[in-house]
Parts: C-alpha cells; structure tokens; sequence
C-alpha cells in the first residue's frame, strides 16, 4: 500500500536568480552570497536569517511594470 504526503506549496524564497553583475545588483539567495564571499574573501560574511528577519521583494520590469505584488514574509518560530 502506498502512502502519498500531504504536501502544501512552499512560499517563493529559496530560489536563485543569478546575474552576470551580482557584484553591482547583489544576488537573491544568502547560499549564493555567501559562496561569492567565500571565493572572493576567504570567509562569508553574511548570516543566514534568524527568528524575527523580514524579506521583501518585488519584481518590476525593464520598463518599470510590476509583473507582481509584493511578497513580504518575516520569518517565525513553530509556536
């Protein structure tokens, strides 16, 4: 018999958008900052997020349209 998870959509944060210029527009993932601090300095000096940290992002296009609303999350503990 098998067994299939109940499983719920996960929120957007976690992916990678990776860009030729990171240097001067920064990078979407902490994993992929702290991989370029790493080979750049020898160390990371970012931190990963911790219990009361908020993001927020937005995407807008070349021409200023925003193609979604915003996504503002803060991140919590398991009450």
């Amino acid at each position: 018999m098998e067994k299939l998870a109940n499983l719920e959509a996960l929120p957007p944060f976690g992916f990678t958008v990776s860009n030729p210029d990171f240097r001067d527009v920064g990078s979407t993932c902490i994993a992929e900052r702290r991989a370029i601090e790493m080979l750049d300095e020898g160390a990371s000096r970012t931190s990963f997020m911790t219990f009361g940290d908020r993001g927020r992002m937005e995407c807008v296009s070349a021409e200023g349209s925003v193609l979604f609303g915003p996504i503002d999350q803060t991140v919590r503990g398991t009450p």
